[in-house]
């Protein structure tokens, strides 16, 4: 139930949610931007680490953000895609980020993303499958494309994808005597 109630907190940032479980309060979210509702699901380790995407190309729109390679994780499951803000799967979509992160990150490893692709309904086949979560676009390359360079352009500003190095770990200047 975490991942499918995150796939909403991050599909729709702007809406407040309050989730209780024996009467204990497990999240309590303000209406914000993408980026501060991450940091208030994933916490503040995402604060500073993520990097916008935002492209269009024809009748499709691709926005989110990408983590940089601070939050690389060794297993898959802090990949959020959407389209229309609805929850989806697209193997074609998920392989096309991996492959555009590929010459940042070794096999085996996975970046945090949330990326909502907003395209018309008549554009994309929802009922692929009896979930209603396989999406099928009638024009994937250029889907496929859009995504590519987007990832692409939002990576290629170096400082912002590599990770965070702290080259003076002590809060005060060690002094030698």
């Amino acid at each position: 139930i975490s991942k499918l109630l995150k796939s909403f907190f991050l599909s729709y940032p702007m809406i407040e949610f309050s989730y209780t479980c024996d009467k204990k309060v497990i999240y309590s979210l303000k209406v914000s931007s993408i980026d501060k509702r991450i940091e208030s699901v994933f916490g503040q380790k995402y604060k500073g680490k993520l990097i916008n995407i935002d492209s269009a190309k024809g009748e499709y729109q691709v926005k989110g953000v990408l983590s940089n390679l601070d939050i690389i994780k060794k297993n898959p499951g802090d990949q959020f895609l959407f389209i229309n803000n609805r929850s989806i799967k697209s193997k074609m979509v998920q392989s096309t980020i991996l492959r555009s992160f590929s010459s940042l990150i070794q096999r085996g490893e996975y970046p945090f993303y949330s990326i909502n692709i907003i395209a018309s309904p008549k554009l994309y086949d929802i009922n692929v499958h009896p979930s209603k979560k396989e999406v099928l676009f009638k024009e994937e390359w250029k889907v496929n494309q859009l995504i590519k360079d987007a990832v692409k352009t939002s990576t290629s500003n170096i400082p912002s994808t590599l990770p965070n190095y702290n080259f003076n770990p002590y809060e005060k200047e060690v002094q030698l005597t």
